[in-house]
């Protein structure tokens, strides 16, 4: 369902909307030779599981722990020993994260419609900065909000009042982009208009939520927004 309020700033998700998660998987196999894609979907699995547990638990540790304890769980779960280095280079993959391949090009046009634009994440200041940044991304986005100011993470409604307290914002005068159906559903429960830009072709959780809009590329939410804006 399609809401009339006029969208005043769009606010992305960043990792499995902006960048792919997955493209490390070069990098990972240097260590994981023979299962790196498998290792890779496992420690991308247990960071998001412990951000929910954590968050359940009224517990707060910055993404980079989290993604630190997911990587030690999946190192025993592949009974890989890792040397102090090995490891710090593993987590530092995370500052080289890939974007899609539609993403700069989408936000150029988005940039050019004076759209403000920025993030809303659950990676902590450091990751974004250096992540966005070395995905020439950085220059389209601001600002970059992280859950560290809330101290917990996603889907909590805490995180996305974030976006109302830097803006001054109505919820439907937001809209909001996340290829996780469980974000698009929370941001959608807190009053946003969201894209879920559903890449996988995936079929929406049944929470009671539905997104206002659904795509399955950058490239058709950029055409919803801008014709939102006309």
């Amino acid at each position: 369902m399609q809401t009339t309020a006029k969208v005043k700033a769009i606010l992305f998700d960043v990792y499995g909307t902006l960048l792919n998660p997955l493209s490390i998987e070069t990098q990972v196999s240097q260590l994981v030779p023979a299962d790196g894609l498998q290792f890779v979907t496992l420690w991308r699995a247990k960071q998001l599981e412990y951000s929910w547990l954590l968050s359940l638990m009224n517990r707060y540790e910055s993404f980079w722990q989290v993604t630190q304890r997911a990587l030690t769980y999946t190192c025993r779960r592949f009974n890989l020993s890792l040397t102090p280095t090995q490891s710090q280079h593993l987590l530092d993959c995370w500052t080289q994260v890939a974007p899609f391949d539609d993403v700069l090009a989408g936000l150029a046009v988005l940039q050019a419609k004076n759209i403000h634009l920025g993030v809303l994440s659950n990676g902590n200041p450091s990751m974004l900065e250096a992540g966005l940044t070395n995905a020439a991304l950085r220059p389209y986005l601001d600002p970059l909000l992280s859950v560290e100011n809330a101290r917990v993470f996603k889907p909590s409604p805490r995180v996305y009042d974030l976006a109302l307290q830097h803006f001054g914002l109505d919820p439907a005068e937001i809209g909001f982009v996340s290829s996780n159906s469980w974000d698009a559903i929370g941001a959608t429960a807190f009053g946003f208009q969201v894209c879920w830009l559903n890449r996988a072709s995936n079929i929406l959780d049944e929470l009671g939520f539905v997104p206002a809009y659904q795509t399955t590329n950058f490239t058709q939410m950029v055409e919803i927004y801008v014709k939102s804006e006309d």
